[in-house]
């Protein structure tokens, strides 16, 4: 009797701990995925989610983490891109995308080509402190879900501004400035040829009648 009564407590001794070891994994994926820098719960994004900026695409996107991280980008591969500013046509307007040498808890983007209005999609990777790439690409194995996503609303004068720093742009316009003043000028030495003629010729009628 004694030894049947064994095997149920014996049953009942590998089940728990079993349990055990589960909730032991378990706390230890936890602790994994704690490990991951996540983004703040508040701010986490400059320009926030789903706003709408006025005037132009920012110069500077500011992506910003609860901790420190190892580095922009994927270390174990760098051919991955560390970010991606997408308009709505694909089009990627990043120039730059570091570590903030000032703040290692911050992913600073800096943009280019910033006149396209519309809608911005914004997908970032990084080398957490725990040595794992992370991601809001959202793909199934992004760690930070869905991208950052923003629209631009540009106006004529914001437009003017921001095409103001493009060289192309510049040399247009000094180009038609050159040509109104030209076209000015022509006018003006026409204009005085003409009361030099009348001048003259009144002139010389007075001359001649006198005679």
């Amino acid at each position: 009797m004694s030894i049947l009564n064994a095997r149920p407590r014996l049953s009942r001794a590998r089940i728990a701990a079993i349990a055990l070891d589960t909730a032991a994994l378990l706390a230890l994926g936890a602790t994994a995925a704690l490990a991951h820098d996540p983004l703040t719960v508040t701010n986490a994004y400059v320009p926030a989610n789903g706003s709408v900026v006025e005037g132009a695409l920012p110069t500077t996107i500011l992506v910003n983490f609860q901790d420190t991280f190892r580095q922009a980008g994927n270390a174990a591969d760098p051919s991955v891109p560390v970010a991606r500013v997408l308009d709505a046509t694909g089009l990627d307007h990043v120039a730059t995308a570091v570590q903030n040498p000032n703040n290692a808890k911050q992913l600073v983007i800096t943009t280019k080509d910033r006149t396209t209005a519309g809608k911005y999609t914004v997908t970032w990777t990084i080398t957490a402190s725990d040595g794992h790439a992370v991601s809001n690409d959202g793909s199934d194995v992004s760690e930070e879900g869905a991208p950052l996503v923003f629209t631009v609303r540009t106006s004529g004068i914001a437009a003017a501004k921001a095409s103001a720093g493009n060289p192309a742009s510049s040399s247009s316009s000094n180009i038609a400035l050159v040509t109104t003043i030209g076209a000015v000028i022509v006018v003006l030495i026409a204009a005085g040829a003409v009361l030099f003629w009348f001048r003259r010729r009144r002139d010389n009628m007075s001359q001649d009648s006198d005679s």
